[in-house]
């Protein structure tokens, strides 16, 4: 019997084996990381949807109202219709809206904006949606409905495609990225503000 030749046989089926378990190893660590990966880019979009659902709107008479009640400021984009010759639509940089504030936006302010011809007595200039840029730079969509007057923060939240409300910072579109709008608005405190909860 050759003792060195069944010596070398068996020292490479162990180095085998122990290579097999190695990558074994090895995969099944690169899937709990991958798990771990995929579970924390869960809790970061659950943390950005609850921020964005705190960001509401509605409308009252003579105005648009977002409320940011989430602790982090939030740029707010808004859709804005208007009864003009030509039925005009805008998507208008409202700016970064503060935490914890209630902004009231005139109606005046935005017919001013979308060049409305004497209003008679009636909305000319609404907001339809509202385009919401998260701590997160994630990017929610939240319609504010039809008019009811109610003062209810209704609207669907969903998630936007990606650049929906940026393309006129990175391609220097007409929108104006001033503040302006949120400077004719009114801006008041909150008390009812959490962290998403």
């Amino acid at each position: 019997m050759d003792w060195a030749k069944h010596t070398t046989v068996f020292a490479a089926l162990v180095a085998g084996i122990g290579l097999g378990v190695t990558a074994w190893g090895t995969l099944v660590s690169a899937q709990v990381a991958h798990d771990q990966l995929a579970q924390s880019k869960e809790q970061r979009t659950e943390e950005s949807k609850r921020q964005a659902s705190r960001i509401t709107s509605w409308r009252e008479p003579d105005a648009t109202i977002v409320a940011n009640r989430s602790l982090d400021p939030a740029d707010v984009y808004l859709d804005i219709e208007a009864i003009t010759d030509d039925n005009a639509t805008s998507t208008t940089f409202l700016g970064t809206v503060p935490p914890c504030v209630r902004v009231r936006i005139p109606s005046s302010a935005l017919e001013a904006h979308m060049d409305v011809d004497e209003p008679d007595n009636y909305e000319a200039a609404w907001v339809t949606s509202l385009g919401i840029i998260d701590t997160y730079g994630q990017i929610w969509k939240r319609t504010v409905g039809e008019p009811q007057w109610t003062g209810s923060a209704g609207g669907t939240l969903t998630r936007a495609e990606p650049h929906a409300y940026q393309f006129d910072i990175l391609y220097g579109s007409e929108a104006d990225q001033s503040n302006w709008l949120l400077n004719e608005a009114s801006i008041d405190p909150l008390e009812d503000c959490a962290a998403g909860t």
